[in-house]
């Protein structure tokens, strides 16, 4: 995960990376391709990993579906964010 100071960019509802065949909902991008995001899922959208407060993600910083919604509605764009 990238460390530092950031700004809010776009964001949607749902992603799925063919790649990485996870994908996430309500993601916000703060950096390139780096973003929060809800737990990865699987293509149907059901929870595949469950695993928080760890490293366990390609760099993105993984939230709960409750946490990332929240931030999804009340954080606008541009808002400056700070990773430690």
């Amino acid at each position: 995960t990238l460390r530092g100071t950031y700004t809010i960019q776009d964001r949607g509802s749902w992603f799925y990376s063919r790649f990485y065949k996870s994908g996430a909902v309500n993601w916000i991008r703060y950096q390139g391709n780096y973003m929060f995001h809800s737990l990865p899922m699987a293509k149907n959208r059901k929870i595949t990993d469950h695993t928080l407060g760890r490293r366990a993600s390609a760099g993105c910083i993984r939230m709960s579906v409750e946490d990332i919604s929240w931030l999804y509605y009340y954080i606008p764009r541009d808002t400056t964010v700070f990773i430690n």
